[in-house]
């Protein structure tokens, strides 16, 4: 088990607290809960999507998975939308603007 811990210290940090595990896991949960109605609204699609990047980014981070996290951040941007007009359209590659501002 201690190869898929690659910070020990930052780990050991983490978990010591149970108010830190326990509020990250009522996020995630309510994250995935509601993830769809939270990405309808303009006003919360933007602070959703820093959230479910952020997570993917700590799981990278904690539990030693960069890849799997990196690909799913990269398929966010990909596919994601973007709280501007999607019939503006990017002069340099003719695509739409994504949820990552590019």
């Amino acid at each position: 088990m201690s190869n898929s811990r690659p910070f020990p210290g930052l780990s050991d940090i983490f978990t010591q607290s149970g108010v830190a595990v326990g509020s990250a896991t009522y996020a995630v949960v309510f994250i995935q809960l509601f993830l769809v109605p939270l990405l309808l609204n303009k006003i919360t699609k933007p602070i959703v999507l820093t959230l479910v990047i952020g997570m993917h980014l700590l799981t990278a981070l904690f539990m030693a998975l960069p890849w799997s996290s990196f690909a799913s951040v990269w398929m966010i941007c990909a596919t994601g939308s973007s709280t501007r007009s999607t019939r503006s359209v990017t002069a340099s590659s003719g695509f739409p603007p994504n949820a990552c501002g590019s």
